[in-house]
């Protein structure tokens, strides 16, 4: 579900083997928002870009979508996610232009709001991400989730990334605390977390 930063009463959710749909007044009434996403598509993730509410990102079973209009019409951009599952989108904290997604082979990175994308370093290549947490505090210093591998770590803003634990494990959706201390990981295995900074 997706909040506008700017009008609290209106509201964007995925609907699980469906697609997307937005309400103006609250979640009294909802709205189908599927042009240009095709009959058959499924959207697994979605994200509003924060500095640009009308800017919507949706992750499907095979492709990438971009709404520039609040979600009234859907482009699919970024060939090079075609075929793949993008289980996660991220917009860098730091800067609201570049975007992050997990997908089947790896974590990606756009510096085009979506256009084109990149392997977004080593160490996750052919491994299905499926969840990022970010330091607020020290760029460097980022979190990937994994489908069977559990968490990555990478210190130097994703360029190697690293096995952080919690051991062989899906990870459903990473968290890190306010104050950046601590990092939870949800995963079917059960609910974790642990200490990044003292």
């Amino acid at each position: 579900m997706l909040l506008d930063p700017a009008d609290p009463r209106r509201l964007f959710i995925r609907v699980a083997y469906e697609r997307v749909y937005e309400s103006r007044d609250g979640g009294q009434t909802w709205q189908a928002r599927w042009d240009g996403l095709g009959l058959s598509t499924q959207i697994i993730s979605l994200t509003m870009n924060p500095a640009r509410p009308a800017t919507l990102y949706g992750g499907a079973t095979e492709n990438f979508f971009r709404s520039d209009d609040g979600g009234l019409h859907w482009q699919s951009v970024g060939p090079e996610l075609t075929g793949q599952t993008v289980f996660t989108i991220a917009v860098d904290p730091h800067d609201g232009n570049i975007l992050y997604v997990g997908a089947t082979n790896g974590a990606y990175r756009s510096v085009d709001d979506g256009e084109h994308w990149e392997r977004w370093g080593q160490g996750l290549e052919d491994i299905s991400v499926t969840a990022f947490a970010f330091d607020r505090h020290d760029p460097r210093l980022v979190f990937a989730g994994t489908k069977y591998r559990g968490v990555f770590r990478s210190q130097d803003g994703g360029q190697r990334w690293q096995v952080a634990g919690p051991g062989p494990v899906s990870i459903n959706g990473l968290l890190r605390s306010a104050d950046g201390r601590w990092l939870y990981a949800a995963t079917t295995a059960g609910f974790y977390g642990t200490e990044v900074r003292p």
